[in-house]
């Protein structure tokens, strides 16, 4: 193999396997699950648009078309997620058994620690 080829080798094995997943858990640390997988339908448009500067591949109406639907989708679906952040806030108890109220954007960390707290029911015996 060349030069050229090993070195394209270990482009393909080093920046999509160690650096990409890398910065995309680190994402998901900060961000949480739910955030940050609405992100990852900008894969197929930054291929399209690196496959286009890059290599001179044709951009023609329906790839356009396909990104412009994507992100329409993706601005639909964080649209959504700002909403939720002024619902109403829960009632949760915290690690050390104190009750909190946290709103459904509290920072993933937190939001692990934490089980949920059932209303009171009285059984009927």
């Amino acid at each position: 193999m060349t030069p050229a080829g090993w070195a394209a080798f270990v482009w393909t094995v080093v920046v999509p396997v160690y650096i990409g997943w890398t910065l995309w858990h680190r994402v998901i640390e900060h961000s949480g699950v739910a955030r940050a997988s609405v992100f990852m339908y900008l894969v197929p448009i930054v291929g399209g648009a690196t496959s286009w500067v890059v290599l001179g591949e044709a951009c023609g109406p329906l790839k356009i078309a396909g990104a412009a639907l994507t992100l329409g989708g993706i601005a639909v679906a964080r649209r959504r997620e700002e909403s939720r952040a002024h619902a109403a806030p829960t009632i949760v108890r915290s690690v050390r058994g104190r009750l909190e109220r946290r709103d459904a954007l509290s920072p993933p960390r937190e939001r692990a620690r934490r089980t949920y707290v059932p209303p009171d029911r009285t059984v009927a015996r």
